[in-house]
């Protein structure tokens, strides 16, 4: 059980840091070339995109990765009946992301968006197909295919954004349409691929009649998963439509400052998440399949590990991390981006939390807790959010904290429910480690660059410090669990 979870843990997190690196990577010449004020347009359209999103898709590969991996003999009665369903969910997202994209960029206050709505509708549809395949290779323990497609997404959006937006270079509008047209290109060669391999592993559909509460089962489990997913992309729904019509009162760049925090900064704080996303998904299918407390703690442990030093490294080095990332942007832009990048650090922690207990309590059936919590964080932080940004003296900062807050609510009421068990309990309190070695880690570094300064001292003495803080703790952790098996 330990090296299964871990070894699905870590193709997970592998495929999740390649993507993330290159989605991180490919928003440095992106900005340079359509600008933070196109990277606001772009990033307008993802808030909306990802509440369909949710909707379609999002309870989809925990729903089957749990019912294959506890009932294989009718795993593509599952996967068959999951196409049919949210295929024709997917469809319908992308039917009104297209008709209402208009509408929406009117009320986000740009009406320059509407374009990129449309670019990107069909994207709703092809991702709750990739979903459904995702999901039916994960409850098989098969990471890989959901692992290869999330960097095939990447490196093809990375390579057609690129190369079409170069040829709108200081034009907005048209380099955000061609940036969310990528997007689109990229999730129809994912499907492409993960078909391939579906056909390639031999599926068949012989047992299509097989289960015939398959949609009863797949509902349940996803309706409750899908509701508490749905807060954080409809937290960012909320935020697309009250921070830049709070601030533009009183600044005249609140759509640039807006894809800063939201596309900038956001794709920073993903990698390490996506590190400890891998956790979550190999953790559903672990439990599922027999439930381990010691592999509940120690997907704790790990989930710690890999988040908090992150967490701590950007709240110390958010400057030269955007200097080094976003040179192209201004001096204000880049200051407002490290500032930006320092508050919302603690953000790392607190989503790779929720993404390890939301799955603890799914695999143990209790995922209306995760509904709950996330619904009840969802409340707070649109009230936090109206309220602050609205404040002159706080403005964009006022979305940081009401984010931070909302999710540290949830952490604390899934933390409560969750972790009652000793095993899990002692898998949480454990984090002071990666905490304490991260502190001294980082503050060694960073005393080290400001006493020597230079770009190349900053990224040299960042690789030494990534390698201290998470080569050898996570090297514990493995090396623990290898006497246990």
């Amino acid at each position: 059980m330990k090296r299964r979870l871990l070894g699905g843990a870590a193709v997970i997190a592998a495929g999740g840091l390649a993507s993330k690196i290159i989605g991180a990577l490919y928003r440095i010449p992106l900005t340079n070339i359509i600008g933070a004020e196109g990277i606001g347009l772009y990033q307008m359209v993802f808030p909306v995109y990802c509440a369909l999103l949710t909707v379609s898709s999002t309870g989809i590969p925990t729903a089957l990765s749990k019912l294959v991996s506890q009932d294989r003999d009718n795993g593509e009665a599952y996967f068959i009946r999951s196409v049919l369903a949210f295929g024709a969910i997917g469809l319908l997202g992308s039917a009104i992301m297209f008709v209402l994209g208009g509408i929406f960029a009117k009320l986000q206050g740009n009406a320059n968006a509407a374009a990129c709505y449309m670019a990107l509708s069909p994207s709703v549809f092809l991702v709750s197909l990739i979903s459904c395949v995702r999901g039916y290779f994960q409850g098989k323990s098969n990471m890989v295919p959901t692992a290869v497609s999330q960097i095939v997404e990447q490196v093809v959006k990375a390579v057609v954004g690129l190369a079409v937006c170069s040829w709108f270079e200081g034009n907005a509008v048209a380099g955000a349409v061609c940036a969310t047209l990528a997007v689109t290109a990229s999730e129809g060669v994912a499907l492409l691929f993960l078909y391939i391999r579906l056909k390639a592993a031999g599926f068949k559909r012989k047992y299509i009649a097989s289960e015939k509460g398959a949609y009863r089962k797949i509902f349940a489990i996803v309706a409750p998963v899908a509701v508490a997913a749905m807060a954080i992309p409809l937290g960012n729904v909320a935020d697309s439509f009250i921070v830049i019509n709070a601030t533009s009162r009183f600044s005249e760049n609140a759509t640039a400052a807006f894809g800063i925090y939201s596309g900038s900064v956001a794709a920073i704080i993903g990698v390490p998440v996506s590190l400890a996303y891998g956790v979550a998904v190999a953790l559903v299918p672990a439990v599922s399949s027999g439930s381990d407390e010691r592999a509940i703690a120690d997907s704790l442990r790990f989930t710690g590990f890999l988040s908090i030093p992150f967490a701590v490294f950007f709240a110390v080095f958010s400057r030269q991390v955007i200097d080094l990332l976003y040179g192209g942007m201004s001096q204000s832009e880049r200051m407002l981006a490290s500032t930006l990048l320092s508050l919302e650090a603690a953000s790392v922690v607190l989503t790779s939390y929720l993404q390890t207990t939301n799955a603890i309590l799914t695999a143990r059936g209790l995922q209306r807790v995760p509904m709950l919590s996330m619904g009840i964080a969802l409340v707070a932080r649109v009230v936090l959010c109206a309220a602050l940004s609205a404040i002159r003296a706080v403005g964009i900062y006022g979305a940081v904290a009401a984010s931070v807050i909302s999710q540290a609510v949830a952490l604390a009421i899934n933390v409560k429910t969750a972790l009652g068990r000793e095993g899990a309990l002692r898998g949480l309190i454990d984090t002071w480690q990666p905490l304490i070695w991260s502190i001294i880690c980082v503050l060694g570094g960073f005393f080290v660059c400001n006493a020597v300064g230079g770009r190349l001292v900053f990224v040299l003495v960042s690789l030494a410090v990534a390698a201290a803080y998470s080569v050898l703790p996570v090297f514990k952790i493995l090396k623990v669990g290898a006497k246990r098996v």
